[in-house]
Parts: structure tokens; C-alpha cells; sequence
């Protein structure tokens, strides 16, 4: 008997072993066309061009941008937040520190984490009552940054309820931190606006020119005063902290810290008691106007007042109120303010009459009031008579200094002007220093296009007309008359000293120019100076008894709203043997210098030698 496994499998073939045809048909179905193997290799091609692409791809990140991208992968979880360093303090001369710091609360954003959680800027200003808008635009500019990981200040010297209020609410506000930092602080807010200056957000302008020095956006710079002219002694080196974020920005903890370096401390020449009585006895005044003093043997500045006078501390809140103030209380009218400087202006004549050969102690004019050139009356404050020259100083004859002038020639004047510095800058360590004006027959040319006249030598004889001259001009060109002929570069620094070593950097005085002024003649003139503040002087409500001291009274006229008015100004210097002050007062649109600008200097001598209760002048004088 036949298997039947055996018996099937033979059916299949004929006899001659051959597959049976007829069976094998209905078993295997031919295909209906041959396979395409052109398109079995196209894809075949497709997916190892993939498969190498992904290969390529994964070489260059890990191998090509595998660093960078660890380095990205390691910020997204560990964060180097920046710490703004403590401004340097600013001091007086004795120790009275005037500029320092106070901590303040910032709520600040990390931008690459805000670019990741688009809800967090609209839910952070309507807690702060902030307009959106521009806050996107502040954060959107630092996306393409390497600040992106860096915190950005919104919002600076927050209060404690809205910091508060943050704090409640940071799981919902991913890439906000609440931080502190300091804040400038001005100790005697509106005292010293003419010398400090303030602090604000630095623009682009100035972080692209700071930006070498490791200056940052959010980092705060001066703006004027000494915050700008010494920024970058002032500014102080950031510190660093290291913190760990979670996937979605959020602090988790701290895991080291370099602490910030302070700024350089300065130390000022500033007196700043004396400060107070200036600023004091310019406010009592009621008219805008500037006081400063020097000493004359280094060029150091003790005082420096503008009035009128605002708070620092207030001055981005109050700036639109203070720009449209007709006062104009933004200026600083010590160097960046010019006038004619009225009979003060005397003491350059004469220095200019005595060294052109034209002029003598002994020399007398007869002053009838006037003085008549081409055709034309120029006016003395007094009928002197025949007066010579220390009188026609102390009593400030205007005619006496006319025809000194007109012998002299008003080049002669010019030129002894701008020996004493007027018409230039001073140097003196501030952003803002008017070179003024002293006018010459090029300049009138030039600029007015015609010719200079008799009576424009007269008018710059006694400081009208065209001259213009700065307060600090005018206190350096006094001090320079009371040291014996030596102008010194005016400085506020004394001294720059860095906090933690200690190492102290001197400003030593430093003498621009010698006057080339013979010392018998500037005695002379001292000797004139003496007369002004006794009887027949032209401020002899200003004298100290049992202190004379050398001065010299100027009233300028001016015109203000298309009105004349008069300004008082008033230079002097003291004790007269070895001078160790020299002060310039000038007083807008208060009469007569013996009067307003003497008072405020008389003040500030009986403060600065400690003489006892000051006393204001009464009788009013030319």
C-alpha cells in the first residue's frame, strides 16, 4: 500500500518527472507583468539618502556644534545672572559724603525664557499696570543677543506690596526674577545739582562706546556733573551669581556667587558747609544767579551753587517741569552760562594799560559822569571828578577805564583777557565749560560783518557790550590776580581712592599759564581792590570789620523779555597777604553788585573764617 503523502506528491509529476502542467497552473498564478526594478532602486536610493543625511545631520551636531550646544543645554539649566555693581561714593573735602547708594528691589525678565513662554510679558503688565507694547519691544530686542540669558530690568525701585505681589504669583510668571540692586542716592538733594549730575539707563549711543569696558544694556551711567565726567572710575566692575532654572526659567537655587567691586571713591575739594551758606544766600536772594570759590594756590573748588536749584533725586520725575522752567534750572549757571561781567572786568584793563606802557598810578582823569566819542554819551555811575587810579578802582570810575582803554587799544585789552583765561575754557573736570566771548575786530567781522567801533573798545572796557564771560572764568581770573599771576586748571577731584585697597590717586594742582603780568602791577591793582569795601568804595555795607579783603563790584546791564535790567556781580579774595579763597557771585537781574552778589560773598567769608553772624548790605551804591 502507497503512503499517502507519497501518493500526492506523485501526482503532481507525469511520468517523465516533469511538474504536471495542468496542475501546477492551477496552483502558482503567473504575474501579470514583470517586476519594476527601476523603481525598486529609486527608492531604494531615497532611503539611504536619507539615512546618510540623518547621519550627517547627527554628525554635525554632536561633533560640530556639540560644544555649543552643551554650553546652550547647560545655560538652560545653570544661569550666570549679572550683579550691578555699587556706584563709587563722592565726598567732601572732610569726609561729608554727599553721593552713595541705597538697595532697591528690580523685577527683571530673562529674555530667552520669555521668547519660550509667550504668556508671561502680558501677565507681568497687567500686574505692574504697565503699557505691553513697549515692553515686548524692550525684551524682543535682546532675542538675537548673547544677553538673551542675561536678567533685563523692567522695572527699578519697586516697593515691597508689588514685590509681594510678584513673589505670590512667580509660578505663573516663568523667566521674571525679583533681584536687588543699588540705587544712586544724593545725600543734600538740591545743594549740589550744579556739581553731581545724576545717573540714567545707558542709551545705545553709550553702550557702544562703553560696551569694550564691559558695560551691559541695564547698566546705569551719568548723564552730566561728575557722574559723567569720572563714569568710568565711578561705575565699578559687576559681580556674578550662579543659579540653577528649571525647564521653564524658574529659579531653584544658588550655587555661587563673585561679589561686585565698587566704584573709586572721590574726593572733592568741595566745602560743603560752605556749600549751604552760598546756596543759602543765593536762594535769599529770590533771583536766579551763581557763586563759586576757588582757592587761589591750587585752583581747588570749594563752593559751587546755581540757583535756581531742584531735587536729584526726583530729576527723571520732575525733568518736564524743570525743562520748561523760564529759570531754566537745568543749566548749570556757574560753567555753562555766560554774561557781561560789568566793572569786574576793570581789572583786565588795567592789567592791560600797566603792561602796554600806557598807564601809571599816578595818572588822573577828570570824570565830569560821561565821556562824549563820536558823538555819542557813555555814562559814569558818578560825577568823581579828578580821581587817580586807586580810587577810580575802589569807586569804579567808569570813565577813568575809557581812557585807559583808549590808550591801551581794545587789541591790547583783548589780548590781556584772554591771558587771563576769559573766552575759553577753564578745564575744570566737568562735561559743561562755556568759552564765553571777548570780542576782537576779526570776530566782529566775521560773525556781525562790519567794523569795530570807538565805542566797542569802551563797552569791553568795562566788561559790556559783547564781552562774555563764565562764573568759573571769572573766579579763576580773581584767584590768578591773588596768587601773583599763576592761572590754575579749576578742579572739583581731589583725589580718587579705590575702596578696597585703599590706594589713593592725588589730582595735583596744575598751572595752565602764567599771567606774564609784572608783580608790582597786580599789587597795585590789589591795592585799588582794598578801597571797594570801605567808605568811598563801591560795597562798603559788605565790609568785615577787623577783616579787610581785597573786591571788586560790577552791574551789567542786560535785557530780559525786551525789559533792562541790572545784574550784580561781585569778586573778591582773602585774607589779602596770603589768599586763601577767591570767590565770583553774580546775581541775575538784582541791581547793583555792592549790593545782592556782596551780600552772598560776604556771607560765605564770614562761613569760611568763621567770623560770626553775617549781616546783609543795606545802602545801595553802584
Amino acid at each position: 500500500m502507497v503512503p499517502k503523502n507519497r501518493r500526492n506528491r506523485s501526482s503532481l509529476h507525469t511520468a517523465a518527472g516533469n511538474v504536471n502542467p495542468a496542475i501546477a497552473e492551477g496552483l502558482i498564478q503567473r504575474p501579470v507583468a514583470p517586476p519594476e526594478w527601476r523603481r525598486l532602486k529609486f527608492v531604494a536610493a531615497l532611503i539611504w539618502l536619507a539615512i546618510t543625511c540623518i547621519a550627517i545631520r547627527l554628525w554635525f551636531l554632536q561633533i560640530v556644534l556639540g560644544p555649543q550646544l552643551a554650553a546652550a543645554s547647560v545655560r538652560q539649566q545653570l544661569r550666570r545672572i549679572r550683579t550691578i555693581p555699587p556706584r563709587g561714593i563722592i565726598e567732601d573735602r572732610n569726609g561729608v559724603i554727599i553721593a552713595t547708594n541705597r538697595s532697591q528691589f528690580v523685577i527683571a525678565v530673562t529674555p530667552n525664557d520669555i521668547a519660550h513662554n509667550k504668556q508671561t510679558l502680558p501677565r507681568l503688565a497687567r500686574l505692574l499696570k504697565l503699557p505691553l507694547a513697549p515692553l515686548q519691544a524692550k525684551v524682543k530686542a535682546t532675542y538675537d543677543g548673547p544677553e538673551r540669558y542675561d536678567p533685563l530690568p523692567v522695572v527699578k525701585g519697586v516697593n515691597l506690596k508689588t514685590v509681594a505681589q510678584v513673589d505670590e504669583r512667580i509660578l505663573s510668571l516663568p523667566g521674571v526674577l525679583v533681584t536687588r540692586q543699588p540705587m544712586r542716592y544724593y545725600k543734600d538733594d538740591s545743594l549740589c545739582t550744579a556739581i553731581l549730575g545724576v545717573t540714567r539707563p545707558i542709551g545705545p549711543n553709550e553702550l557702544r562706546k562703553l560696551a569694550p569696558l564691559g558695560y551691559q544694556g541695564g547698566d546705569y551711567v551719568g548723564i552730566f556733573g561728575l557722574e559723567k565726567y569720572y563714569e568710568t572710575y565711578l561705575h565699578g566692575k559687576p559681580g556674578e551669581t550662579d543659579v540653577a532654572v528649571d525647564a521653564r526659567g524658574r529659579l531653584m537655587r544658588t550655587l555661587g556667587q563673585k561679589p561686585p567691586q565698587p566704584g573709586a571713591t572721590l574726593k572733592l575739594a568741595l566745602d560743603m558747609k560752605l556749600q549751604r551758606v552760598a546756596a543759602e544766600a543765593l536762594h535769599d536772594t529770590g533771583h536766579p544767579g551763581a557763586a563759586v570759590a576757588i582757592n587761589p594756590e591750587t585752583g581747588g573748588v570749594l563752593t559751587m551753587a546755581s540757583m535756581p536749584t531742584y531735587n536729584l533725586n526726583d530729576y527723571g520725575k520732575d525733568y518736564n517741569k524743570l525743562a520748561s522752567n523760564p529759570d531754566h534750572p537745568l543749566i548749570n549757571r556757574v560753567t555753562g552760562s555766560t554774561y557781561p561781567i560789568g566793572s569786574t572786568f576793570k581789572l583786565v584793563t588795567a592789567s592791560a594799560g600797566f603792561e602796554s606802557g600806557t598807564l601809571a598810578t599816578s595818572d588822573t582823569y577828570f570824570c565830569p559822569g560821561y565821556l562824549i566819542v563820536a558823538g555819542r554819551k557813555f555814562k559814569c555811575d558818578e560825577v568823581h571828578g579828578d580821581i587817580s587810579f586807586f580810587h577810580a578802582l575802589g569807586s569804579s570810575c567808569n570813565v577813568y577805564f575809557f581812557h585807559v582803554a583808549q590808550k591801551a587799544g581794545h587789541n591790547a585789552v583783548a589780548a590781556m583777557a584772554r591771558n587771563f583765561g576769559l573766552g575759553q575754557k577753564t578745564g575744570i573736570d566737568l562735561p559743561t565749560d562755556d568759552t564765553g566771548l571777548i570780542p576782537t575786530t576779526a570776530w566782529k567781522r566775521k560773525v556781525l560783518h562790519t567794523i569795530w567801533l570807538p565805542g566797542d573798545t569802551l563797552n569791553m572796557a568795562i566788561g559790556q557790550g559783547y564781552v562774555r564771560v563764565s562764573p568759573m572764568q571769572l573766579v579763576d581770573y580773581v584767584a590768578a590776580v591773588a596768587n601773583g599771576g599763576t592761572i590754575y586748571r579749576p578742579h572739583l577731584v581731589d583725589s580718587i581712592i579705590n575702596p578696597e585697597t585703599g590706594q589713593t590717586t592725588v589730582i595735583a594742582p596744575k598751572p595752565m599759564r602764567s599771567l606774564g603780568v609784572d608783580p608790582q602791577y597786580l599789587q597795585d591793582i590789589v591795592q585799588g581792590m582794598e578801597l571797594v569795601t570801605q567808605a568811598r568804595g563801591t560795597a562798603p555795607a559788605a565790609a568785615i570789620p577787623g577783616f579787610p579783603y581785597a573786591a571788586k563790584t560790577g552791574t551789567a546791564q542786560v535785557y530780559f523779555h525786551g525789559k533792562e535790567y541790572d545784574n550784580s556781580v561781585f569778586v573778591c579774595f582773602a585774607p589779602i597777604d596770603h589768599p586763601k579763597i577767591a570767590i565770583a557771585v553774580l546775581v541775575e537781574r538784582d541791581g547793583y553788585g555792592g549790593i545782592a552778589a556782596a551780600g552772598v560773598a560776604r556771607k560765605m567769608l564770614m562761613s569760611y573764617f568763621h567770623l560770626g553772624g553775617a549781616t546783609k548790605p543795606t545802602a545801595p551804591k553802584p
